[in-house]
């Protein structure tokens, strides 16, 4: 039987350790919890998938003023199996440019893959 109380507390682990790394603009650090076919969608943008892709996505958001992201996961599931599960949540998201200090705040929802034994992410939408 899946212990999903632990499941859970392991991808929020997980999901801190790519916080901290997206604020340190690690796109290396961030991919090594994403799977090889990962999706990442972005409102306005076209269709993310592999690590090539999303490597070019962060390198441009990161040249973009990018100073840090905050999350807030407000839920989170995992399947009955413990091999793939969900959690959305809020960010806020601070960038400096030619106008000062800015921030953006939005969505998102992810779905959480096991593989080898380690929670990857398998799919973001962010808006």
């Amino acid at each position: 039987m899946v212990d999903t109380e632990t499941e859970k507390a392991e991808i929020e682990r997980v999901l801190s350790i790519v916080e901290a790394a997206e604020n340190r603009k690690d796109i290396d650090g961030m991919l090594e919890h994403v799977t090889e076919d990962g999706l990442l969608l972005m409102a306005g943008a076209p269709l993310i998938q592999g690590p090539d892709a999303w490597r070019a996505s962060y390198q441009r958001f990161f040249s973009g003023g990018f100073v840090s992201t905050s999350l807030a996961c407000l839920g989170r599931e995992v399947s009955a199996s413990g091999d793939m599960a969900w959690d959305y949540g809020t960010f806020v998201s601070t960038f400096e440019g030619p106008s000062g200090r800015t921030t953006s705040e939005g969505k998102f929802l992810q779905v959480w893959k096991k593989v080898d034994g380690r929670w990857k992410g398998a799919a973001v939408s962010i808006g």
